[in-house]
């Protein structure tokens, strides 16, 4: 991250925003099997990924 931070400082702050938004919304399961952990890490793994993809398309505008 630092390497990246040095050409792409925003995006760094955005992606770090995300993940700090993401740790407060993380709850405790609510059971403690198999398909809830599944589905609760698809749910988060989702919204992670969404965030990535916009960062990545913004650091891809700016670089060029």
């Amino acid at each position: 991250m630092l390497l990246k931070e040095q050409k792409n400082h925003n995006d760094v702050i955005t992606f770090i925003k995300c993940m700090q938004k993401t740790w407060d919304e993380i709850v405790g399961l609510k059971s403690n099997d198999y398909i809830t952990l599944k589905d609760t890490l698809l749910t988060y793994k989702n919204k992670v990924d969404k965030e990535i993809s916009k960062l990545t398309l913004e650091g891809r505008r700016v670089s060029n």
